[in-house]
C-alpha cells in the first residue's frame, strides 16, 4: 500500500509495515509505541478497532502509549480500554498528553481508568519491569513536569516517555544518567509537511508560548545529546481533521518497525499546486496602496468554492508557508517572514477563514451556506488583519485608532471585494462541474 500524503482523518485505512533495526541493551524484544489516537467523531470506533488489531499483529513485548487518547473523556476511556486488550507480555505503559491533562485535571482519575484497562499510567514516575526502566514526564503545556534523575541505579534498558518532544531538553539537562531511548508524539509530524517544511519550522507553539523549549525533533528518528529519539507522527488529528505529507504512524522499536497508514493522492496535490499558483498570480496583479488592491481575494474565494473546506484550507496553508520561506508569492512580489509579520500580514493569515468557511457552511445550507461563508470569512479576514495592523503599527510608530485603520485598510476595499466574491460565486459552479467530470 503506497503512502498517502493527503489524508482526512475519516479515511484511516490500510497499513504498511517498514522494518528498521536498532541496537538496544538487554534481551531482544519488540517495543510498540502508539500515540495521539485522538478518538473523535472522525476517528470512529471501527478505526480504533483496526488500530488495535494492527497493533496486536505487531506482537509487542512492551506497549508504550504517548498520550492524547481521545477528544472527550468518554473517547479517552474507550481508547484506554481498547488498547488495554492488546497483548503485551512485558506490560503496557503510558504517559499524559496535553488533551488528557485538560480533560483530567485530577491525574489520579485518569490513572485509575488506565489501571482498570491494564495500563500503567506514569506521571513524573518511574516503573521498573525486569531489566527495563520506563520513566514518563507529565505534559509540559498543561501539566506539572518534574525534571529529576529517574535512571540513577537503573539496570538494563532505560526508556524515557514524554508526550511532547519539547520536554526533552530540560529533562535531559537534569539527568546525570540518561535513557537509552526516548519516545515522543504530540507534533503529528507537523501535520502539514511540505518537503520537510512544517508549522514548527516557523515557530508554531514556541512563538505563542515562549516558555516552551524548542523541540529537538518534529518527526522521525534522530539523536539528542547522544540519546536516540523517536518522535511519532501519531495516529489521529485534533483541531483540523486532515494531514498533508505527515503520514499517520505507530512505531515498533527493538526490531525497529514503523507502521504507516497513508496513500498518495496525486490529483489533490495537483489541485493544491494550482490553487497556490492562482493565489500567487492574484497577488501579483496589484495596485500599491496602504493595503494593496489585488485579485488575491477573488483567487482565495474561488479556491474555497471549488475545492471545499479541507483542500482549500491547506492550499492556503501551503501558500503561506511557501511565502514564509521567501518565495515572492505575496503582493508586490514580496515574500519571507517579514511580509507575514509586517502591518498587512494579518490579512494574509485571515484568508484561512475565507478558505474554510464557505465549504463548512455549504454542508449545512448548500449554496446559501457558501454565500454566508464568503461574507463571514471576509469579515473575519478584515478583523484579524485590522487587529494585526493596529498592533504592528503601534510597535513601529505610534498607536492608531480603530476608525483610522478601518478607513485605511477596510472601507476602500469593501465594494471591490464584494465584486470579487460575487464573481467567484458566479464562476465557481462551472469549474466544479469540470473538476467532477475530470
Amino acid at each position: 500500500m503506497s503512502p498517502r500524503w493527503f489524508q482526512p482523518t475519516a479515511r484511516f485505512s490500510g497499513a504498511e509495515v517498514v522494518y528498521r533495526r536498532m541496537k538496544l541493551p538487554g534481551p531482544g524484544m519488540r517495543i510498540v509505541f502508539v500515540t495521539d489516537v485522538h478518538r473523535s467523531r472522525q476517528f470512529t470506533a471501527s478505526h480504533l478497532d483496526l488500530l488495535c488489531r494492527q497493533t496486536a499483529e505487531l506482537a509487542p513485548d512492551l506497549l508504550l502509549l504517548g498520550g492524547d487518547y481521545g477528544e472527550s473523556r468518554d473517547y479517552a476511556r474507550e481508547v484506554l480500554s481498547a488498547l488495554g486488550r492488546v497483548p503485551a507480555p512485558r506490560g503496557r505503559v503510558g504517559c499524559v498528553g496535553n488533551n488528557d491533562a485538560r480533560l483530567y485535571p485530577d491525574r489520579d482519575e485518569l490513572r485509575a481508568l488506565a489501571g482498570e484497562a491494564g495500563i500503567s499510567l506514569l506521571v513524573n514516575e518511574t516503573l521498573r519491569l525486569d531489566n527495563i526502566t520506563v520513566s514518563a514526564i507529565d505534559d509540559i503545556r498543561h501539566g506539572q513536569p518534574a525534571y529529576t534523575d529517574p535512571f540513577l541505579g537503573a539496570e538494563g534498558l532505560r526508556i524515557c516517555l514524554s508526550h511532547a518532544p519539547h520536554a526533552l531538553p530540560p529533562a535531559f539537562a537534569a539527568m546525570t544518567v540518561r535513557p537509552h531511548l526516548a519516545f515522543c508524539g504530540h507534533t503529528h509530524g507537523g501535520q502539514f509537511n511540505i518537503f520537510g517544511l512544517t508549522p514548527y519550522s516557523i515557530g508554531f507553539e514556541t512563538m505563542l508560548e515562549t516558555r516552551l523549549p524548542k523541540p529537538p525533533l518534529v518527526s522521525g528518528d534522530g539523536e539528542y545529546l547522544g540519546v536516540p529519539v523517536i518522535v511519532s507522527n501519531g495516529i489521529g488529528t485534533s483541531r483540523i481533521p486532515l494531514r498533508l505529507g505527515a503520514r499517520p504512524a505507530h512505531r515498533r522499536s527493538g526490531t525497529g518497525d514503523v507502521l504507516m497508514i497513508d496513500k498518495l493522492n496525486a490529483r489533490q496535490i495537483c489541485f493544491c499546486a494550482v490553487a497556490c499558483a492562482l493565489m500567487a498570480v492574484g497577488a501579483w496583479i496589484s495596485i500599491p496602496t496602504t493595503v494593496p488592491f489585488t485579485l488575491q481575494t477573488f483567487a482565495v474565494a474561488l479556491v474555497a468554492l471549488c475545492l471545499g473546506a479541507g483542500l482549500s484550507f491547506w492550499s492556503v496553508i501551503v501558500y503561506i508557508l511557501i511565502g514564509a520561506v521567501g518565495v515572492p508569492v505575496f503582493a508586490g512580489f514580496s515574500g519571507g517572514i517579514v511580509a507575514l509579520t509586517g502591518p498587512t500580514g494579518g490579512y494574509i493569515v485571515g484568508f484561512l477563514f475565507l478558505a474554510i468557511l464557505p465549504g463548512l457552511l455549504e454542508k449545512r445550507w448548500g449554496r446559501w451556506g457558501q454565500a454566508a461563508g464568503l461574507v463571514l470569512g471576509l469579515l473575519l479576514c478584515y478583523a484579524v488583519g485590522s487587529a494585526w495592523f493596529m498592533y504592528v503599527y503601534a510597535r513601529r510608530s505610534n498607536p492608531v485608532g480603530l476608525a483610522a485603520v478601518l478607513g485605511w485598510c477596510v472601507v476602500p476595499f469593501i465594494f471591490p471585494d464584494a465584486v470579487k466574491l460575487a464573481l467567484a460565486f458566479a464562476v465557481a459552479p462551472r469549474i466544479r462541474k469540470a473538476i467532477k467530470r475530470g
